[in-house]
Parts: C-alpha cells; structure tokens; sequence
C-alpha cells in the first residue's frame, strides 16, 4: 500500500491517532501549519491498511544554509 497526502478533511484523525500512539505535537497537524505559516514546505503523510489507519509522519522541509 502507498503513502497519501492528507488533506485538511482529515486533521481531526489524524491528531487522534498521534494522540492515542503516543506521538510528539511535534507530529501534530497544528505544528505542520505553523511550519507552513513559517514559508517551509510540508507533507502530511498518512499510511492505512483496509479501513485503519497504520502510520502517520509530518515531513517538512527545511533549508540548509548557504542556499544548499
């Protein structure tokens, strides 16, 4: 099974499932929009198996210094 990029629609599960798997708001779909408000590029990743949910990962992209 493929990763899918979450859409907005699916904040509240998301959150939910960091929740209930002991996750860092670090993970958080609120982090990954204040990140975004900061000018980086995010990618909310969620990974299901049937109807459950398996796995979800925040991906944001952070420039290197000196413009590498």
């Amino acid at each position: 099974m493929p990763w899918f990029i979450a859409d907005d629609n699916f904040k509240e599960h998301w959150n939910r499932f960091v929740i209930e798997h002991d996750g860092s708001f670090l993970q958080s779909r609120e982090w990954g929009e204040f990140q975004k408000k900061t000018g980086r590029k995010i990618w909310p990743l969620w990974y299901k198996d049937g109807d459950e949910i398996q796995a979800v990962a925040l991906i944001i992209r952070h420039g290197l210094p000196f413009g590498f």
